[in-house]
């Protein structure tokens, strides 16, 4: 799939059930900082794009757009998102930008969520054979 067929993608219904779902399975939480915003504020991440257009749940994670940057090692996205947190939001400004030693601890974090999840998820597959 192309960059253009992509992008087209993500503007489906199919895709946006699919973003949902995922969402909701994760409470709205993004599975890197733990934290719990508005849906207009997650994206939702692709773990692997070899079933791109046929994507499986366990495909996919829900991460907020500071987050999904980090996660592709890109700078953060300069835009407002309002975080929630025990019923009350705290602005993220553009120019809260994370230092490279909480990038790089984000990510060692964030990998060994990654390793955990897909552990559980194997052995849940063999324990359903």
């Amino acid at each position: 799939m192309n960059r253009q067929s992509y992008k087209q993608y993500l503007k489906t219904p199919k895709w946006r059930a699919l973003r949902r779902k995922v969402f909701e399975r994760d409470d709205f939480q993004c599975r890197f900082c733990q934290g719990v915003f508005h849906p207009s504020q997650l994206e939702c991440h692709h773990l692997t794009y070899a079933r791109m257009g046929r994507e499986r749940l366990s495909d996919l994670e829900t991460l907020c757009g500071r987050c999904h940057s980090l996660r592709h090692n890109a700078a953060p996205r300069a835009r407002k998102s309002k975080k929630i947190h025990s019923g009350r939001a705290r602005e993220l400004l553009p120019d809260q930008v994370f230092s490279a030693e909480e990038i790089e601890s984000r990510q060692r974090i964030h990998n060994r969520i990654t390793r955990n999840r897909v552990r559980r998820t194997r052995k849940q597959k063999d324990e359903s054979l």
